[in-house]
């Protein structure tokens, strides 16, 4: 750990402190004037300019307010309002530029796991510059179940995303699945690679998708089975985006993880996916 790391991790810094008067503590508690504090995390000067450590402070308070606390019950299936999936606009997910859900209701990626976790390059020669050269130690993971689960589920989505947080800038995003496809079979959740490109939805082989969340996520994107990977490259720790955007890039990237094979540990078969992990 850096000592600016550890210098903003061990201050008595309270997220509160930099809200504006309109921001209270108790409003957040009660969920009160939810807008105005959704905004502050997004468009906010205050939260903006802050350094990648304080904006870690911040948001790792609103996310783990006492990291002592580890049985804490995951949030439960949002399914009686599941439908607004189709009914809300369709570009949030795709385009929103927030820190925080800029909206009230997550009907998807419902449930998860999360980290503080670095970014570490291994040394290669294909010269991606910005965060794919630096790395980063201010990094939020959070692993996630895509679909919502019943009696019936046979298996798992999963899904990983990575916030990498910037000084003065808000944060880079990535986001990879192994499909879009629920419940494919494995209760594993580190079985497939997952990829920030999957497998499209077809009319011959997903008759109903095709015809449901397909038609939903063109209304968001055109292209919503690849999400970017670029900006990793046009962006670095501390000053915000580079000018210069004529940057090389990969196609894609992919998630495997080391600990695929202790997630078949008979000993934790019992457990639900989020103890396992």
């Amino acid at each position: 750990m850096s000592e600016e790391l550890s210098a903003h991790a061990t201050a008595d810094l309270d997220w509160t402190s930099y809200d504006p008067d309109w921001m209270t503590f108790e409003d957040v508690e009660a969920g009160r004037r939810w807008y105005e504090v959704r905004t502050w995390f997004k468009s906010g000067p205050d939260y903006k300019n802050m350094g990648r450590y304080e904006k870690m402070h911040v948001l790792w308070g609103a996310l783990v307010p006492d990291e002592s606390v580890t049985d804490v019950e995951p949030s439960d299936f949002l399914w009686k309002d599941f439908p607004d999936f189709f009914t809300v606009k369709g570009d949030g997910a795709f385009w929103s530029n927030s820190d925080v859900l800029i909206w009230d209701k997550k009907v998807v990626h419902k449930q998860g796991v999360v980290a503080k976790v670095e970014w570490i390059p291994v040394e290669n020669d294909l010269e991606y510059p910005g965060l794919y050269e630096s790395g980063s130690d201010s990094v939020i993971m959070r692993l996630s179940e895509t679909a919502n689960q019943s009696s019936e589920t046979k298996g798992l989505t999963p899904s990983v995303a990575l916030k990498f947080l910037t000084g003065g800038e808000l944060s880079a995003n990535i986001l990879a699945m192994n499909s879009m496809a629920a419940n494919e079979g494995s209760w594993n959740f580190f079985e497939k690679t997952m990829k920030t490109r999957v497998p499209a939805f077809t009319k011959e082989d997903n008759p109903i998708e095709f015809e449901t969340f397909h038609r939903k996520l063109l209304h968001g994107t055109p292209c919503p089975y690849a999400l970017a990977v670029g900006h990793l490259a046009e962006w670095n720790n501390d000053e915000g985006e580079y000018t210069n955007k004529k940057v090389k890039i990969p196609y894609e990237l992919q998630f495997e993880s080391k600990f695929k094979e202790d997630l078949d540990d008979p000993a934790i078969a019992d457990l639900p996916w989020y103890r396992q992990l």
